[in-house]
């Protein structure tokens, strides 16, 4: 998918924060801070966009599982890390900070999100510091929340996810998707076990998920017995992982 995005938002200069326009922009692949160095007992990659097309920087292993839930949200047009780093206000003195990720809906909001265990939040002093920080976003009409590791950590839902990521390949042609959906919808109630049987592989199947021409829910286990859909359910456009 192109980087290119029907946003409401431009540049400040005055604070680094978006300013809510009726135009349209590119979404700036450039980060505000170059990633932190490896160093001991933290892990550091990059993860293969096909949304963004392009490479995903993340700086702990949780940044790493919560872009797996963007990448794959349908819900969410575009992302991406270290978008900006903005100065608020706290005990009476100017600070920078740096959100992890920037999201931009479906429905063109914005959003910004800091990805933290739970057991950060239990020092009083970091939640005063977020506190201040959420309250200077919604000062610019902006949502700004943390996406904490028993939200994104969902069990079968990164699992199912994790698979998706590693069997997508090139994207089907126009003329290969409806060859095989004819296929696939002469198979009555259709599931993994028949469809890996009419194509003699799973990993096949797994792309076919992947790829968006078969569906199921993603937040549960996914076995011989999980059913399969041609059609997307309600609202598919719009859902969201998180």
């Amino acid at each position: 998918m192109s980087a290119t995005i029907v946003s409401q938002w431009m540049t400040s200069t005055a604070n680094g924060l978006p300013i809510a326009q009726n135009k349209s922009k590119s979404l700036n692949p450039i980060r505000a801070r170059e990633p932190v160095k490896n160093s001991w007992g933290h892990v550091r990659g990059k993860f293969p966009s096909r949304k963004m097309n392009r490479m995903i920087h993340w700086e702990s292993q949780l940044e790493r599982d919560a872009i797996l839930l963007f990448e794959f949200s349908h819900g969410v047009s575009a992302y991406r890390e270290q978008p900006h780093t903005t100065k608020y206000v706290l005990d009476e003195k100017i600070r920078r900070y740096t959100p992890d990720f920037e999201l931009t809906l479906k429905s063109n909001e914005v959003q910004y999100v800091e990805v933290k265990p739970a057991e950060k939040l239990l020092d009083p002093v970091e939640r005063m510091r977020f506190e201040n920080i959420e309250r200077h976003y919604l000062r610019y009409g902006f949502t700004f929340w943390i996406f904490l590791d028993h939200q994104i950590r969902q069990a079968e839902l990164l699992v199912n996810l994790g698979l998706m990521a590693k069997y997508r390949g090139m994207s089907f042609s126009l003329f290969e998707r409806r060859q095989l959906i004819e296929k696939l919808s002469k198979i009555p109630q259709t599931t993994f076990k028949q469809v890996t049987a009419l194509l003699g592989d799973p990993c096949t199947t797994w792309r076919l998920i992947a790829e968006q021409i078969l569906f199921c829910d993603l937040r549960q286990v996914v076995n011989e017995d999980t059913k399969l859909n041609i059609q997307p359910k309600e609202n598919f456009d719009h859902e969201l992982f998180f």
